[in-house]
C-alpha cells in the first residue's frame, strides 16, 4: 500500500486503531515506525495548532516525539509493548494519569491556541443535522462558561484511554489534535467523563486533582461535565453522519445517555 511518504519505506500493515486518522505500521532502515495519517473529509480539524503543542512539549519526558509531523501526517516509534488505560490494569492507574496530568499542566509551556469549548460545540452543531437536541436549553451553561473566569494552562482536552499511554513503568500522553490552552478543571472532567471509571475511581482521580472542592469549585466541575458531554455528542454526530461507522453510533448512544441523565445533577460520586 502506497502511503505517499516523502522518503522510503515497506509498508506492513494498517492497525485498528484510532478515532479520526488512519493508522499504519512501516519499516524504514530496520526500524518499525508508526503512521499517523488524516481521513480527508469535511471534518474540522486544526492541524497547525497541534504542530505548535508538538513543538512547545517535544522536550518533556512523558511525550512520545514523532520523527515527522507534516499536515496532520505523523510518524512516530512503534513500541509493541505499549498498553493504553483501558488495558493497564494496575489499581495505580489512577494515581499515575493524576501525575501525567498535573506534568502537563505545571509544564509551564504555552500555544496560542485557546481551546474554548462552546465554540466547538457550535462548530460542531453547523456539520452536523442528526442530533435529538434543543440546542437552546443549554443557554445557561454557555452563559456560565461564559462568565466563568480561570488562568489557562496547557491542556490535552480529550483524556479518552486511548491517549493515556503505559511502556516501562513509565506513563505517556499522545494525540495533540484538541490541546490548547484552557482551564485544568476541563482537562480533569475529560478524564472522569471520557473513561470507564469505578465512583470510587472518579472520587480518587478528583481528589489527587483538586484541592479545592468548594461549592463554587463543584459548580464548576459540574459544568465541565456538561460541557464535555455536550462536546464529544455532537462529535459523535457529527462523525457519524460523515463517516457512518458504527463506532461513533456507540458513541453517540453514550455520551446521549451521559448528558441527559447527568446535566445539571450533583456529581455522583462525592
Amino acid at each position: 500500500m502506497d502511503l505517499n511518504l516523502p522518503f522510503s519505506y515497506t509498508f506492513i500493515k494498517k492497525l485498528d486503531l484510532g478515532l479520526t486518522n488512519n493508522n499504519y505500521l512501516i519499516e524504514m532502515n530496520d526500524e518499525v515506525y508508526i503512521v499517523r495519517m488524516p481521513i480527508n473529509d469535511a471534518i474540522p480539524s486544526n492541524r497547525e495548532n497541534e504542530h505548535a503543542v508538538l513543538h512547545a512539549i517535544k522536550a518533556l519526558d512523558f511525550i512520545i516525539e514523532p520523527i515527522y509531523y507534516k499536515n496532520g501526517i505523523q510518524i512516530s516509534h512503534y513500541y509493541p509493548q505499549l498498553i493504553t488505560f483501558d488495558d493497564y490494569l494496575s489499581p495505580e492507574r489512577i494515581i499515575e494519569s493524576a501525575r501525567l496530568m498535573k506534568k502537563l499542566h505545571e509544564s509551564n509551556r504555552t500555544v496560542e491556541h485557546h481551546f474554548n469549548p462552546v465554540a466547538m460545540i457550535h462548530t460542531y452543531l453547523k456539520h452536523t443535522h442528526n442530533h435529538r437536541l434543543h440546542i437552546s436549553v443549554y443557554n445557561d451553561l454557555f452563559a456560565q462558561y461564559a462568565s466563568h473566569q480561570f488562568t489557562p494552562v496547557l491542556c490535552h482536552n480529550d483524556w479518552v484511554a486511548g491517549n493515556i499511554c503505559f511502556l516501562d513503568h513509565k506513563t505517556y500522553l499522545i494525540d495533540f489534535e484538541y490541546a490548547g490552552m484552557n482551564d485544568p478543571l476541563f482537562d480533569v472532567m475529560s478524564f472522569i467523563t471520557e473513561n470507564d471509571l469505578s465512583e470510587g475511581e472518579k472520587k480518587l482521580f478528583l481528589t489527587q486533582m483538586v484541592d479545592d472542592l468548594s461549592e463554587n469549585n463543584l459548580q464548576v466541575l459540574m459544568m465541565y461535565r456538561d460541557l464535555n458531554n455536550l462536546l464529544w455528542y455532537l462529535w459523535a454526530c457529527m462523525m457519524l453522519e460523515h463517516r457512518k461507522d458504527k463506532i461513533y453510533a456507540e458513541i453517540k448512544a453514550i455520551k446521549y445517555k451521559q448528558l441527559t441523565m447527568e446535566y445539571k445533577q450533583p456529581l455522583s460520586f462525592l
